[in-house]
């Protein structure tokens, strides 16, 4: 097959397994600045031939911004009945009463809605 492993760097920051077939690589992300959130695009080529880099997408968080955990269900007719949806928000902090929360849409035309109940929720920013 023709296997390589090799290590680069003297902290050995990214390893690569590569064969014929597929290149495996295991890298070190490093500490974004304070603030910085979103999507970040590493790149990985052979020495000389950024033509034919890959690409990756790697989402950093903000520890100190909610955000969704997941949807239930997670996606539904567009023109349909009304469907009851489930999210799961971390780092959201406490909610005791569902007049507490508003709800907004964003694309997909003027819709009104209103946050039936809450499922749980806990104090704790995790």
């Amino acid at each position: 097959l023709g296997l390589a492993s090799i290590t680069t760097g003297a902290d050995a920051s990214m390893v690569v397994t590569s064969s014929t077939t597929l290149t495996t690589i295991r890298f070190t992300m490093p500490a974004l600045p304070t603030g910085v959130s979103g999507a970040v695009y590493p790149s990985f080529y052979s020495q000389g031939r950024q033509a034919l880099a890959a690409h990756a997408q790697f989402l950093c968080l903000d520890k100190t911004v909610p955000s969704l955990r997941f949807a239930f269900p997670p996606k539904a007719l567009a023109q349909g009945q009304q469907v009851d949806v489930e999210l799961g928000v971390e780092r959201f902090g406490g909610v005791s009463d569902a007049s507490q929360l508003a709800l907004s849409y964003t694309g997909g035309g003027t819709v009104t809605s209103s946050v039936v109940g809450i499922v749980s929720s806990s104090a704790a920013m995790t």
